[in-house]
């Protein structure tokens, strides 16, 4: 008797390590395979086995296929430990299925099995998810009479959740109690404060957010700069959307595409206030490069569109980011805005950054024509007033010995 128990544990171990390495490379349903071919030579998988089976369905989101391995366990009368539950709640909570995650952590109570942090907090995401906020509170609550200390996550979640609802005021009371019991928040918590207060309105609160997040040593990420400067547009603050913009360039944050969605629309929806209070007798320091462009070139008829987008590539290229610049030039133009003169010599003004001033002739249209070549050099006076003379100097070698290559054609 002792040689067959000690052959079927051997055959356990040699399937667990097989089923192990299939769910790792996933290869879930050979996996299941596999434990099928155990059960048929009467080979009972251990709960190890069934752990790594439900983590890979999970993983998989084949949820049904896990539910139905949870109920096979409990008819061959293994008992499922606290990861195995954790597994299951966690899988149907990301595939937005709250009401199996729910009656799981009820079977799971029922089973006298305590869940710890790591199962409360999967399903506090659950509640908030919903937007379950009271459900929430009170498993935080029930966490606490059993001993379970809410952790940062936990706060985190809670903090997103009332954001996410626009309960601003909760929100940075949880956040209070959070760095008095734990620890400062991260920059993801700060992410769903600034969006939660962009989302009402209060871009004064999402503003002194940001700066508490500087002063705590975190460096904003494109996700901060882009909420808040949507929201400050939205908010008609444009001078400080502009400004917000200029920090993010300069702290070296590639903006991205909605970054650049909200600066091409809050730049265009914004023109009348632009044009009444940005005066261009404003000493040069105090000129913002993105507005300043942007209202001279539509003052002087230039498309109201093409023209944000020429000021938004300039803004890239004098902060030495040419590529982005030029992947914002291949996507106007899939939209219909075809690049004029001026974005192509904003772009000039990115090359002679890079020092690839001679690249600029790779993309310039062939059909260009004296016409062109004049309102570059006109307009090649604007942009030099926020660059450095040897940028200017460069640009101008460089735009006078391309029109001279095209005309001489």
């Amino acid at each position: 008797m002792d040689m067959m128990e000690r052959e079927q544990t051997s055959d356990v171990i040699i399937f667990e390590a097989l089923i192990h390495g299939l769910v790792v490379s996933g290869r879930v349903t050979e996996a299941l395979s596999v434990r099928d071919k155990m059960i048929e030579r009467q080979v009972i998988p251990d709960v190890n086995i069934y752990n790594v089976l439900i983590s890979g369905l999970c993983k998989k989101q084949m949820l049904p296929a896990a539910k139905n391995l949870l109920a096979e366990m409990l008819e061959h009368n293994i008992q499922p430990d606290k990861y195995v539950y954790t597994t299951l709640i966690d899988g149907f909570i990301r595939n937005e299925n709250l009401m199996d995650a729910e009656r799981i952590f009820k079977f799971m109570e029922k089973k006298g099995v305590c869940p710890d942090i790591v199962v409360c907090n999967a399903m506090i995401k659950g509640y908030c998810q919903f937007g379950m906020m009271n459900e929430a509170i009170l498993l935080m609550s029930s966490m606490r009479e059993v001993g379970c200390i809410p952790d940062e996550f936990t706060y985190a979640t809670l903090i997103d959740g009332y954001s996410k609802q626009g309960n601003i005021s909760v929100a940075l009371r949880f956040l209070c109690d959070m760095m008095k019991r734990i620890s400062k928040p991260n920059i993801i918590t700060y992410s769903s404060l600034i969006s939660g207060c962009c989302k009402i309105g209060d871009t004064d609160t999402a503003e002194d957010l940001f700066a508490n997040m500087q002063s705590e040593g975190l460096i904003p990420n494109v996700i901060h700069y882009t909420v808040l400067i949507g929201g400050l547009f939205k908010k008609d603050k444009v001078s400080k959307a502009a400004a917000y913009f200029e920090h993010m360039l300069l702290n070296h944050c590639s903006p991205n595409d909605i970054t650049s969605n909200y600066l091409v629309n809050g730049l265009t929806n914004s023109w009348t206030w632009i044009n009444s209070n940005c005066s261009s007798n404003v000493k040069l320091h105090d000129k913002n490069a993105l507005l300043d462009v942007f209202k001279e070139l539509v003052s002087d008829g230039w498309d109201l569109r093409i023209s944000a987008y020429s000021a938004i590539i300039f803004s890239l290229c004098r902060n030495n980011m040419l590529g982005k610049a030029l992947n914002l030039k291949d996507k106007m133009a899939s939209k219909g805005y075809l690049p004029d003169p001026i974005t192509f010599l904003s772009l000039l003004y990115g090359f002679c950054f890079v020092r690839k001033p001679r690249s600029w002739g790779n993309i310039l249209p062939n059909e260009f024509q004296k016409g062109e070549f004049m309102t570059i050099f006109r307009y090649m006076m604007l942009l030099d007033q926020h660059v450095i003379d040897t940028i200017s100097c460069k640009v101008s070698r460089t735009a006078q010995l391309y029109a001279e290559e095209f005309l001489s054609i």
